[in-house]
C-alpha cells in the first residue's frame, strides 16, 4: 500500500483558495468608480489571474489517494470510493515552485472519466512511490498499452469549471448590490471569474487525449500517428512507472 496525501502546510491551501476568491469578488467592487471603468476592468482581470494561479497551485479535490490491492482509495473530505485498477487511466504530476507536489489521477467511473486530485509540500518521495505502487497494481494482470486524459469537453473537466465560474459571478453580484452598483458588481464579476477559469482550463487539453504504446513508443492513436519525441514531463513518471513494471512483470516470467 502507498498513500499521497495532504497534509502539513498543504492544509492552509483551501483557506488562502478562498480568501484570493473573496478578493478577486470583493476589491473591484470596492475600488470602483464610474469615471476610472478602465481601471477597474484592469484590477478584474488581473485579481482573476491571481485566483486561476492559486487554482493552478493549491486547489485539490480529495484529502488522500491511497493505492491498495483493491483498487485506488479516493479519500475525499466528506467519505471515500474505491476505484478498480482496470478502470485507472492515467496519472499526471506536476512540481511546482512553491513545493507543492500536485497529483491528477484519470480513471472511468460509470461510463464516464472522472479526475481525482491532491497535494502535498515535499511530499517527492511519497508520490514517486504512490506513482510506482499504482504502475504495479495497473499492469499486474497485463501490460498497459493505453494512457487517456479528458478534456475540456469532458464533463468532469467543464462543470467544476463552469459551477466554480456561476459561483464567483454570483458573489460578486451579491456584493455589488450590497454596496449599490449590481450592474457593475456582475460584469466585474463575470471578468475576473472568466479570466480565473480560463487560467485553470490551460491545464486541460480541449478533447480527450488518447495516448497508445507502439514498439516501446507512445503515440496517438490511428494507422498515421507519430511517435512522440518528447513524452510530456506530467505524464513521464507515470510512463516510466509502467515501463519499469511490464519489464518486472516479464522477468519474473522469464525466471519461471
Amino acid at each position: 500500500m502507498a498513500e499521497f496525501a495532504t497534509k502539513g502546510d498543504a492544509l492552509f491551501a483551501a483557506p488562502s483558495d478562498w480568501l484570493v476568491r473573496l478578493l478577486m469578488c470583493g476589491v473591484p467592487i470596492a475600488t470602483f468608480r464610474p469615471d476610472h471603468l478602465v481601471m477597474s476592468a484592469t484590477t478584474a482581470l488581473w485579481l482573476g489571474t491571481i485566483d486561476g494561479l492559486t487554482r493552478w497551485f493549491g486547489s485539490c479535490t480529495c484529502r488522500a489517494l491511497v493505492a491498495t490491492s483493491e483498487g485506488l482509495r479516493v479519500n475525499s473530505w466528506v467519505g471515500a470510493r474505491v476505484v478498480p485498477w482496470s478502470n485507472v487511466l492515467a496519472i499526471r504530476n506536476w512540481r511546482h515552485l512553491n513545493g507543492f507536489d500536485f497529483v491528477a489521477v484519470y480513471y472511468r467511473r460509470a461510463g464516464r472519466l472522472e479526475i481525482a486530485t491532491c497535494l502535498d509540500q515535499d511530499g517527492e518521495d511519497e508520490l514517486r512511490a504512490f506513482v510506482r505502487a499504482c504502475a504495479d497494481f495497473v499492469v499486474r494482470d497485463s501490460p498497459r498499452f493505453h494512457i487517456t486524459l479528458a478534456g475540456l469537453c469532458d464533463e468532469c473537466v467543464y462543470l467544476p469549471l463552469f459551477r466554480r465560474f456561476t459561483q464567483d459571478v454570483g458573489i460578486a453580484t451579491l456584493m455589488g448590490c450590497v454596496w449599490g452598483i449590481a450592474s457593475a458588481g456582475f460584469a466585474l464579476g463575470l471578468l475576473s471569474a472568466l479570466q480565473s477559469a480560463l487560467v485553470v482550463a490551460s491545464r486541460h487539453p480541449f478533447r480527450t487525449t488518447t495516448l497508445e504504446q507502439r514498439a516501446g513508443l507512445w503515440s496517438s492513436p490511428g494507422p498515421d500517428a507519430r511517435p512522440l519525441r518528447v513524452v510530456p514531463r506530467p505524464l513521464r513518471l507515470w510512463v516510466r512507472g509502467l515501463a519499469e513494471a511490464s519489464y518486472r512483470i516479464q522477468a519474473s516470467s522469464a525466471n519461471q
